[in-house]
């Protein structure tokens, strides 16, 4: 993990990576892939303003994440009495690398600055399936390779399983 928060460290000048972020008009992010393979995915995210993806894990990879452009409000998750609960929200400001964990639930959003938020993503391992929680409905999602962060409708293509209760990886 702290490989790869050096290798987003290292990357120099962030202009030419903003450049080709897609921006989502309905989903809290827009996915542009940079690079996959087997085990290594590298991913830019323009985010949309105000609006929280859902927590989630990064399935069984690990990664890190840099701040850009914008600002992020950004907050982890810890499992208490079966319900994942909210760490304070943290602000990351632009060159901020966050480093995600294996099996870390987190969450984040835009938090409003006069740029919009762009992030980069570098992930090590296989992400897929992700576990999306919906804490409004309370229900777990288990969605396929090359998904965005937020629930989606049962019949969705990207749901691989899905239960009613929020379900820890490990027992999903």
């Amino acid at each position: 993990m702290e490989r790869l928060a050096a290798v987003l460290l290292d990357l120099g000048p962030v202009g030419p990576w903003i450049e080709p972020v897609h921006f989502s008009s309905g989903d809290p992010y827009g996915r542009t892939v940079v690079h996959a393979d087997a085990g290594l995915e590298l991913m830019i995210a323009g985010w949309s303003r105000g609006r929280w993806c859902a927590p989630h894990d990064h399935g069984e990879g690990y990664g890190a994440v840099m701040v850009l452009q914008g600002r992020a409000q950004h907050r982890g998750y810890v499992w208490h009495h079966g319900v994942p609960r909210p760490e304070p929200a943290e602000r990351l400001g632009p060159g901020t690398v966050l480093r995600c964990p294996r099996g870390w639930v987190h969450q984040m959003r835009d938090d409003g600055d006069e740029h919009p938020l762009v992030t980069l993503h570098l992930y090590r391992g296989p992400t897929a399936p992700m576990v999306v929680y919906d804490l409004e409905r309370e229900r777990t999602q288990w969605l396929a390779d090359g998904c965005g962060a937020w629930p989606r409708a049962p019949e969705d293509p990207a749901v691989l399983r899905s239960a009613s209760g929020l379900v820890p990886r490990t027992r999903g």
